[in-house]
């Protein structure tokens, strides 16, 4: 029989509970209580990308020129 005041619990049942709640948190923040097939969340992914304007730099270029300041003052 589980406990019925967290006075009475165990340190395993404590964080067990603690556990569960946090992952159905965590759950709902991030929108997984609702699955979506793969093929569905791949055709979003493929929506939703950014594409640099002709002539800018993309992400890639970016971060590469920032490490490049970063670590060539060695």
């Amino acid at each position: 029989m589980a406990a019925e005041r967290v006075a009475d619990m165990t340190i395993q049942e404590l964080k067990a509970l603690i556990d569960s709640a946090v992952e159905r948190k965590m759950r709902v923040w991030s929108g997984l209580g609702k699955e979506r097939p793969s093929n569905e969340l791949w055709a979003s992914m493929l929506k939703n990308i950014i594409e640099p304007a002709p002539g800018e730099r993309t992400a890639l270029e970016l971060l590469r020129e920032e490490r490049d300041q970063w670590y060539s003052h060695s």
